[in-house]
């Protein structure tokens, strides 16, 4: 079956070609430190074990709302507010299967042919790809180790064209693990549109929710690394 160009035009998952080879050496004795897929080395939490299991012997296995449960949502509000100093109402949370699937849904809801969209380097390598898809084009903005893997405004500025549509900045980001954010804010004007991707959040609510149950935090030792 011949493919649509689209998918045609997609690079092979670097990502999990790196995890794969990680995996294959540890099968045949090699002791190796994979950082290919960002997969924790440590055990699902119990509370979390528990939380999901409680949930299924409950019934609590139907359809649900397209942007998230509703206490879901709320416990998420909650938690911008009190850790991040955030103020969001619940009905501005949609809750998806994955930060790159909200990227994703973003560049196709907002993208289209003939956009260009500003991909801050280290990036993930999705990124180029997902905007491909949408039938728009990547444009990757270098950075250095001089500034600590920032991109400056003066970077952004001179990326920008009148065909630049959005700018992605994943702030803490991989593969660095720094801040994108730049000590000067850009001056120049633009409607650009921008999906920060916020990574390794943790939640705490007290409501006593099926949904929210797997977010509490418990007060116990974090897993080495």
């Amino acid at each position: 079956m011949e493919i649509s160009a689209r998918a045609a035009q997609l690079s092979p998952s670097l990502t999990l070609s790196i995890d794969s080879k990680a995996k294959a050496m540890k099968a045949e004795g090699i002791d190796v430190c994979g950082f290919g897929a960002g997969e924790p080395d440590f055990d699902t939490p119990e509370h979390i074990k528990q939380a999901a299991i409680a949930a299924l012997e409950a019934g609590f296995t139907k359809y649900t709302p397209s942007a998230g449960l509703p206490e879901l949502r709320q416990a998420i509000a909650e938690k911008l507010e009190a850790d991040n100093q955030l103020s969001y109402r619940a009905s501005q949370v949609v809750v998806s299967s994955g930060a790159k699937h909200s990227c994703y849904n973003a560049i196709l809801a907002t993208c289209q042919p003939g956009d260009e969209v500003l991909i801050p380097s280290p990036y993930w390598v999705s990124y180029p790809d997902m905007v491909r898809l949408a039938g728009a084009e990547p444009v990757i903005v270098q950075t250095t180790e001089r500034n600590g893997w920032k991109m400056r405004a003066s970077d952004f500025e001179n990326a920008m064209t009148p065909r630049t549509k959005m700018l992605i900045l994943n702030s803490p980001f991989t593969p660095a693990k720094n801040s994108k954010a730049s000590s000067k804010s850009p001056r120049k004007k633009t409607s650009t549109f921008s999906p920060t991707k916020f990574t390794r959040n943790s939640f705490t609510t007290t409501r006593n929710t099926s949904a929210s149950a797997l977010f509490r935090k418990k007060p116990t030792t974090s897993p080495s690394r």
